[in-house]
């Protein structure tokens, strides 16, 4: 027999989340909506999203059409119609031009742009069967949506996280506490460690797992770091230079470089802007930890800079060719906009302990090869405030369970998204013997298998609020079922 709920009297547990980031500024918004006791925690200063662009896929437009933030997030983003992939090329010819699907042709460089065209991935069958298109924005455009529908009082700044204890008892608000660096503490029901890859949450559990003999031993392996990263987001530029900026669609090129450990991307963004990115692949032999402290700071960054300067890229002018250089980007971006960061990618297995779950890269960090970083973060919120409404009580026992229940409906889809970035990163911006033979390979004979599984991934996971109303499908693909709420349910039968 299903739990029953007192509908009189709603179970609504104060929720503590750390980090305002995608996931946990989403799931305020929701617990917002849903008229939830919330408080956010984040130990920056100021929120300034790291980053240049971020996309989201099909994935999650429904959810935000629940939130009545779609509309406003169409006006800040552009659909992206296509991915183009090239090969820097100093000299010679190509070994191949699959862009436009054909059979694989020698091509002469083009001495102008020292650059081929590798594929052409095209998005829309994903749109046709969807209902929606890929969207790709500024991140600080879309934090600004977030925060403009939540309230100021409700968002802490600049409080670093130190530590993390739970009440032993079986009830009670103060069921777990934070504790500050700056000797403050907060109390709640429920922790959300929402505070990225190298969360101070997720550490505090996981001690207290280890303690408890209850941790398995790949949660205690670093993360593996595959790329250090610059990225940046350029003043609006000259259309008359930049012509491609002007169009309505996200012109996307990707660029793996000849002879370098480098690939670097550019993004046409709303306000006539280029976002733009350089992925320099690391080492597996090098130690991630001495690689981390060496390569960061401003002055690596600075260092990083001036080596990437004369990198060819297709822009300035329509269609390949031109001779920009990522250094004309780069010297139209402010330096305050250009940030440096590790592309690292390691999926957990413990999600929770006690009253205290994690959410997006604290539990799973993927690479950015599919754009899905950021959508499976908003899909946790999605999914973990639904089991936070069908609390029964606020006990730990049932607490626990919630958290369960979150991880049992969101782990096979982050495995799947994990496994997924690490194979097209392997395509499409691989820099090993091995991954450059592989992309030599899989373009040269199966270009248009490669599109089509870009285009067929994960079509079928479009997860809602299940308190809301539900949005109707717009594609042709049928939906997976979502798991429906059990509250929602008896309280739509109790006012028939």
């Amino acid at each position: 027999m299903a739990p029953q709920f007192d509908l009189e009297q709603r179970i609504k547990p104060k929720v503590l989340i750390s980090g305002a980031g995608v996931g946990g500024l989403t799931l305020a918004l929701i617990l917002e909506q849903a008229g939830y006791e919330y408080e956010v925690f984040e130990r920056a200063s100021k929120i300034k999203p790291l980053g240049a662009a971020m996309s989201f896929s099909h994935n999650v437009a429904p959810a935000m059409i629940q939130l009545g933030i779609y509309d406003e997030f169409l006006q800040i983003s552009k659909t992206m119609e296509s991915m183009n992939l090239f090969q820097e090329r100093s000299q010679g010819t190509a070994t191949q031009d699959v862009s436009n699907g054909s059979q694989p042709q020698a091509t002469q460089v083009d001495a102008a742009s020292g650059m081929v065209p590798l594929t052409t991935v095209h998005f829309a069958q994903m749109t046709a069967m969807t209902g929606y298109p890929i969207r790709i924005f500024p991140r600080p455009k879309f934090f600004e949506l977030l925060l403009s529908r939540l309230p100021a009082h409700k968002i802490h700044l600049d409080k670093k996280i130190v530590d993390v204890t739970q009440n032993s008892q079986e009830d009670g608000v103060n069921g777990v506490t934070i504790h500050c660096a700056d000797e403050t503490t907060y109390g709640g029901d429920i922790l959300v460690g929402a505070d990225g890859a190298y969360s101070a949450v997720r550490r505090a559990i996981y001690k207290q797992a280890a303690a408890d003999d209850k941790l398995p031993a790949q949660d205690l392996e670093n993360l593996n770091l595959g790329y250090v990263t610059i990225v940046g987001t350029t003043d609006p530029l000259d259309q008359k230079v930049f012509p491609e900026v002007e169009d309505n669609a996200c012109f996307h090129f990707r660029t793996v470089g000849e002879n370098k450990p480098h690939t670097w991307s550019t993004f046409t963004v709303p306000d006539n802007r280029i976002a733009w990115s350089i992925n320099a692949q690391v080492d597996s032999s090098q130690d991630p930890t001495v690689l981390r402290t060496r390569e960061w700071g401003d002055e690596s960054t600075d260092v990083m800079i001036d080596g990437v300067r004369t990198f060819p890229i297709p822009a300035g002018r329509e269609g390949l060719g031109g001779k920009k250089s990522m250094g004309d980007l780069i010297d139209k971006t402010p330096r305050d906009n250009i940030s440096k960061v590790f592309l690292e990618e390691k999926l957990f297995e413990t999600w929770s302990y006690g009253r205290v779950v994690l959410v997006g890269d604290a539990c799973h960090k993927l690479l950015p090869a599919t754009g899905q970083g950021a959508v499976n973060a908003f899909e946790d919120a999605i999914i973990l405030a639904n089991c936070i409404y069908d609390l029964r009580s606020t006990s730990r026992t049932d607490v626990q369970s919630a958290f369960q229940e979150y991880r049992d409906q969101r782990y096979p889809h982050a495995k799947f998204q994990y496994q997924s970035s690490k194979s097209v990163a392997k395509v499409i911006q691989g820099q090993t013997w091995f991954e450059s033979l592989w992309r030599k390979f899989t373009l040269a004979f199966f270009s248009k298998r490669f599109e089509r599984e870009q285009n067929t991934r994960g079509l079928d996971y479009m997860p809602q609020i299940a308190f809301l109303p539900q949005v109707p499908a717009r594609g042709t693909i049928p939906l997976l079922p979502q798991v429906p709420s059990k509250r929602f349910l008896q309280a739509q039968a109790a006012t028939k």
